[in-house]
């Protein structure tokens, strides 16, 4: 699997002074009781912003109302849509594709739960995901400098969440079913899948990233409707939502826009310490050869070394 462009946010919340930037930020809310915590996500957004409210709760609009706004809103639709297809339909489907492309960067967001996980990971990977994009305003500033000093960056993905990664690692590999719909999407849309992501997708698990629309026009231009996406409650694997949510990226690089991978540099030493002590704590649900656990006693040697 090819590696992406590397993004690190440094550490600090300052933002850096940015130019003129027409943003978008679709958010799709089904259980509205995150709403709380959506909203101050929106507030590390350090510039003048639209906001689009996809939801399948009638109360959406109100509930929101009856709260807080977000410090930089500049306006605010909201757009009650059928519980079909999770995030992805109700993302495809909110706003012409002439609108969507007058903006220069979007950030889709969700709020992600994942009610039939007893463990509770939804929640984990959710708030990994926001504080991942948006965790303060130098994390939004520095991704949305980067898009405007970059017209070929075309997407930002999170990396793959660590807890979750280790917990169940082929959560992030190709289903044949998934694949299988993949590829037929991208065939429909006259684009080659590439063979480097033949064994592993690189996308953002979980289905939050900033993106240039443009980089992503043939997936906007003529989305599934919502009648393509089969009744809730879905399976885990084989879905049109779980396929698109793995295409972003091979669609941005097939339109020649270049795509990056982003961690804030204060999640670096936390990501990497708990993946360790998962490794030494033989925690990993698929045991370790000896050839792989030399490699990864090398790594954490490496790292340390490099940190001091």
């Amino acid at each position: 699997m090819t590696h992406a462009v590397p993004l690190v946010i440094p550490s600090g919340e300052k933002a850096p002074e940015l130019p003129p930037v027409k943003m978008l930020v679709v958010m799709h809310l089904h259980y509205l009781e995150l709403l709380p915590e959506m909203v101050r996500c929106l507030d590390a957004i350090p510039i003048k912003f639209d906001l689009c409210v996809t939801t399948s709760r009638p109360d959406a609009e109100t509930a929101w109302k009856n709260g807080r706004m977000p410090e930089n809103l500049r306006s605010a639709r909201f757009i009650l849509t059928p519980n079909r297809g999770r995030d992805v339909a109700p993302w495809l489907n909110a706003l012409p594709q002439e609108e969507h492309l007058q903006y220069d960067v979007v950030l889709k967001i969700h709020g992600k739960k994942s009610a039939d996980d007893a463990d509770q990971t939804g929640d984990e990977w959710r708030r990994f995901l926001l504080q991942s994009l948006v965790g303060n305003r130098a994390t939004a500033g520095t991704v949305l400098q980067a898009f405007a000093e970059n017209p070929r960056l075309g997407l930002v993905i999170p990396v793959f969440p660590p807890g979750i990664l280790i917990a169940k690692p082929h959560a992030f590999r190709w289903h044949k079913r998934d694949l299988a719909i993949c590829r037929k999407f991208l065939a429909e849309r006259q684009i080659v899948f590439p063979q480097k992501f033949a064994s592993t997708p690189l996308f953002s698990a979980g289905s939050m990233f900033y993106y240039r629309p443009q980089a992503l026009k043939k997936l906007l231009d003529d989305p599934p409707s919502y009648d393509d996406f089969p009744p809730e409650a879905l399976p885990r694997v084989g879905t049109l939502a779980h396929a698109i949510e793995r295409l972003p990226v091979i669609i941005a690089e097939a339109a020649d826009y270049q795509v990056a991978r982003l961690l804030p540099e204060t999640m670096l030493a936390e990501t990497f310490l708990r993946y360790e002590s998962a490794l030494l704590a033989d925690a990993m649900p698929v045991k370790l050869t000896i050839s792989e656990f030399c490699a990864a006693v090398m790594r954490s040697l490496r790292w340390r070394l490099l940190k001091k």
